[in-house]
């Protein structure tokens, strides 16, 4: 009952039922399209329930994997993606759905109010952000404001935004953890094999890629970081870990 096709064959049989399949097929195509990336499936499967109920919202699709769902999101083009933070690299995942879909918005879901999370959230160009003590309501308001272009940053994360703006001074800027917020999710991951001491070969194979795209992606890690040596750019993985611990 819950698809589209079965709610306008009801429809037509209701008294005035063509019109009221027109209206109904009307709002589907005017409902904000939305995608959830959420590594927990009773959050993901809560969050579709939830905007079900929602006129103005139609959810196309769900995912808990980062690498397949970039490509699912780009066959089914959503207007929305509400993505977890918690998913693993969570900023460059986002980036890296913005790089590849221009006009697909994204929303941070259950986001702090640190300054150092609004700040890595708001480099990664995402459209709106929900914080942990948020309703569905506030979800809602926020998805159809960000379908209709807004920026949407509630008030605590304003602040946050501002006073890590405030603190930051050059050494901030070009710190290591910045330049690693340059990497692609995928970058991001090859980074990691590599300070975990793996060699090209051996990244090829644990991600089932030729050896030749692995190579591209040192460099452009190697580049993006400002390094020349697969040792200098570990490093600068394990101080960024080391500040934030």
């Amino acid at each position: 009952m819950n698809q589209p096709s079965e709610l306008l064959r009801v429809a037509s049989r209701l008294p005035g039922g063509s019109s009221a399949a027109a209206q109904l097929d009307w709002d589907q195509e005017r409902a904000v399209r939305v995608f959830i990336l959420a590594s927990v499936r009773l959050y993901r499967e809560g969050l579709s329930r939830c905007l079900a109920d929602a006129r103005s919202m139609s959810v196309v699709g769900e995912s808990a994997n980062p690498a397949s769902a970039l490509d699912v999101i780009q066959d089914l083009g959503p207007d929305i993606v509400l993505l977890d933070v918690g998913m693993a690299h969570g900023p460059p995942l986002a980036r890296e759905i913005r790089r590849k879909m221009a006009r697909t918005k994204v929303i941070a879901l259950a986001v702090s109010d640190t300054s150092t999370d609004a700040i890595s959230w708001a480099g990664a160009g995402i459209s709106g952000y929900i914080t942990r003590d948020q309703a569905i309501e506030d979800l809602v308001a926020t998805i159809e404001r960000a379908a209709r272009g807004e920026i949407v940053c509630p008030q605590g994360v304003v602040a946050s935004l501002l006073e890590g703006l405030a603190g930051q001074d050059r050494e901030n800027i070009a710190s290591p953890k910045s330049r690693l917020e340059r990497l692609t999710m995928r970058e991001a991951e090859i980074l990691t094999l590599i300070e975990a001491g793996m060699s090209n070969k051996e990244i090829a194979r644990a991600l089932s890629v030729s050896l030749s795209t692995i190579k591209n992606h040192v460099h452009s890690v190697l580049r993006k970081l400002e390094v020349t040596r697969r040792f200098d750019a570990a490093r600068q993985l394990r101080l960024s870990a080391a500040r934030l611990a």
